[in-house]
């Protein structure tokens, strides 16, 4: 094991919370030691005080440029390994950084497995014997470690792992709606080509979408018996997600006229039977600390899951 003082110091400036758990998740304990911070401005004095080998900064900060941050240490400091994070389309952005000087820049989204051979590989070409050293130690270190590993995936990590959530809305669009159509339902969602990377178990998410799905149906159907509406009406359920500040949420809502309001603050206890895998549904979010809520909307039932 790589003592602390032969571990690579890396700064990584971004603002993105999502991100900062990416790095912090991927970065290996055993070679880096990382400080990540979401203020660009604070950048230059972190960097003076503590005299980082590697610097990763992302090219759009709230506050400041990532370009203004190398600017300034460029004119005094040439040793320094420093790559940018940049999205796809910030192609000017980047080749301005390259003009002034980097080792390399990473394309978000990146691969986990990827980042620590990538991040080694720029920093090769200005301490190339450390480099070597420290990729050495990691591919031993991942053989040594494999086993345990995957034991503890199921366990430990599997909810913290990053996936794009969108994918998980169109895996379900796809999938319920051709049925849901045939019983004149309607199912939408706002799925666009935006990445949305959240921190959790895309499976159990899965799950607890086709769940909600479900019970929406049962609802609409349920509903129509009730209010002896005709088989050729048309209902909704739409699957929304929402980017605010910097969280994000699900909604699930449905035309199925509501839920009793004597039972709304119920539906997710243990044994209770109205609704499909409810409580289930909120066991499996809250090992990944997101967390469920009902309530009666215009026509229907909304469930908000809060990531």
């Amino acid at each position: 094991m790589v003592e602390e003082f032969n571990k690579i110091k890396v700064l990584i400036v971004e603002d993105d919370v999502r991100i900062q758990k990416i790095y912090e998740i991927a970065l290996s304990e055993q070679i880096f030691k990382k400080r990540i911070i979401g203020e660009g401005s604070a950048a230059v004095d972190i960097y003076l005080e503590w005299s980082p080998d590697i610097i990763i900064l992302d090219i759009m900060l709230p506050d400041i440029t990532g370009y203004s941050i190398l600017s300034g240490i460029r004119t005094v400091d040439k040793s320094t390994t420093i790559i940018m994070a940049t999205a796809i389309g910030d192609k000017s952005a980047v080749n301005d950084c390259i003009l002034v000087g980097i080792q390399g820049y990473i394309v978000k989204p990146f691969k986990m497995k990827e980042l620590n051979e990538k991040i080694l590989g720029f920093y090769s070409t200005l301490n190339e014997a450390k480099a070597m050293a420290s990729i050495q130690l990691l591919n031993e270190s991942t053989i040594k470690t494999k086993i345990t590993l995957d034991k503890q995936a199921m366990q430990a990590t599997q909810y913290n792992s990053p996936f794009d959530i969108r994918k998980s809305v169109e895996e379900i669009y796809s999938s319920f709606s051709s049925t849901l159509k045939i019983a004149n339902i309607i199912l939408s969602t706002n799925s666009n080509n935006e990445e949305i990377i959240v921190i959790g178990n895309m499976n159990d998410f899965n799950q607890v979408l086709i769940n909600l799905v479900k019970n929406s149906r049962a609802a609409i159907l349920a509903n129509r018996k009730k209010t002896g509406q005709q088989a050729n009406t048309t209902d909704r359920i739409d699957v929304t997600i929402t980017k605010e500040n910097e969280g994000v949420f699900i909604t699930v809502s449905d035309t199925g006229g509501g839920i009793a309001e004597n039972i709304v603050g119920m539906i997710f206890d243990p044994y209770f039977t109205s609704g499909v895998g409810l409580n289930t549904s909120k066991k499996l979010l809250e090992k990944m600390g997101w967390k469920i809520t009902a309530k009666n909307i215009e026509h229907g039932a909304e469930f908000r899951i809060d990531i």
